[in-house]
C-alpha cells in the first residue's frame, strides 16, 4: 500500500461530506470507456495504456479482465493490433483499432521486457461489467482515504487498499503516487455531494453517491 499523503488544509470534520460509496457505472478502464460509445461494443479489459513511439504501452489491465485472462501484463508494450502495426497512431486511432462487438476476437501484437521474440494474444471483447467499479471513500487519521470495492480496480485505487488523497482545492483531490489520479465531488443544487469524477476532462468517468 502507498504511504499515506496529506490531505490539504480541511479538517477531519470537513472531509466527513465526502464519505461515502460512489457507483460508476460501464466499464473500469478509461480506454474502453472511450470505445463504448454504442450499445453492442466490447469490452477489453484494457484499464491503462499510454502512447508511445512504437505503440501502446499496458500500464494496467483489469484484474480477472479479458487482456489480463489472456495473459497481458503491466509492462507489455502492444505493437500492433489484428496483422496491422499500430506504430505512430494517435491514442484515438488506437481506439478505432481495438473496438468491436462484443464475442468478437481482438489479436495483439506485444513485445515484453527480457523477451526477444514477440508474443501474439488473442481473446475475445465482452459485454461490459455492469456497476463494477466502486469506490468507498472514509477518514483516516485526519485524511480521507479512497479505496475499490467494486469488482475492479481503477486507476491508482486498488481493489480493497485504501490510499490517502491530498486537496487539491474545495472538492478536489489527488493521488500523490502512480498516475496521480484526481478524484473531484460534485455537489447537487442543494449544496449536498452526490457524485465523484475520476481525472476530470476529456477522459473523465463520473460515479453516483449511492443511497
Amino acid at each position: 500500500m502507498p504511504a499515506p499523503v496529506a490531505s490539504g488544509p480541511l479538517d477531519a470534520a470537513a472531509l466527513t461530506e465526502y464519505v461515502g460509496r460512489y457507483v460508476f457505472g460501464g466499464s473500469s478502464s478509461s480506454l474502453d470507456r472511450q470505445i463504448l460509445v454504442a450499445d453492442g461494443i466490447g469490452w477489453t479489459g484494457l484499464e491503462s495504456v499510454v502512447v508511445e513511439a512504437s505503440g501502446l504501452r499496458v500500464i494496467k489491465p483489469a484484474a480477472a479482465g479479458p487482456a489480463a485472462r489472456a495473459g497481458v501484463i503491466a509492462g507489455d508494450l502492444i505493437t500492433a493490433i489484428g496483422d496491422t502495426s499500430i506504430r505512430g497512431l494517435t491514442l484515438e486511432a488506437a481506439f478505432g483499432r481495438i473496438s468491436g462487438p462484443v464475442n468478437t476476437t481482438i489479436k495483439l501484437k506485444i513485445t515484453r521486457q527480457g523477451q526477444n521474440d514477440p508474443l501474439v494474444v488473442a481473446f475475445a471483447r465482452e459485454a461490459v461489467p455492469l456497476r463494477s467499479v466502486q469506490l468507498q471513500t472514509g477518514v483516516a487519521d485526519g485524511k480521507l482515504v479512497v479505496k475499490a470495492i467494486g469488482g475492479w480496480s481503477i486507476l491508482d485505487f486498488d481493489k480493497g487498499q485504501p490510499i490517502a488523497v491530498a486537496a487539491r482545492s474545495k472538492d478536489e483531490f489527488q493521488v500523490e503516487s502512480g498516475d496521480h489520479t484526481r478524484i473531484a465531488f460534485v455537489r447537487d443544487a442543494a449544496g449536498k455531494v452526490n457524485g465523484a469524477v475520476l481525472n476530470p476532462g476529456r477522459w473523465e468517468q463520473r460515479g453516483a453517491l449511492a443511497q
